[in-house]
């Protein structure tokens, strides 16, 4: 997986410039979707589609953090798109190698890390489409 965002906050003199590339678990995206019924005077239904989001929750691979860099890249990534900035999501691409990009935002309040080990983390966050 291939992420690029543009360093805002927890910027640190290491940095790559905001991009990140790692593992992740295979999961299947969701659909969201709101919209009404409605009746209209003849008798005749119609509906309403007000919004459709894709969601796809990520969990990494245990990410190695014997860099002292990576947890600060980490970092700077969850706090650079904390309040629903926008950035690209490629799952099957790269570094320099763009397969599928998406514009995406965070879903609030879903960055989590876990520990899995003395040198490794395991993050899980929820990101939603924005061209779904």
């Amino acid at each position: 997986m291939y992420i690029s965002y543009i360093p805002k906050r927890s910027t640190f003199e290491d940095s790559n410039g905001g991009e990140l590339q790692v593992g992740v678990q295979p999961y299947m995206p969701s659909h969201k979707s709101e919209g009404s019924q409605q009746t209209s005077l003849n008798g005749t239904p119609h509906g309403t589609l007000f919004y459709i989001e894709k969601e796809h929750v990520i969990t990494t691979v245990p990410v190695n953090i014997s860099n002292p860099n990576t947890l600060k890249q980490w970092e700077e990534f969850h706090h650079s798109v904390i309040a629903s900035e926008v950035f690209v999501f490629d799952l099957e691409g790269a570094i320099g190698s763009s397969v599928d990009p998406k514009n995406v935002y965070l879903k609030k309040g879903t960055f989590a890390a876990s520990y899995v080990g003395p040198l490794h983390r395991q993050f899980t966050f929820t990101i939603v489409e924005i061209d779904a």
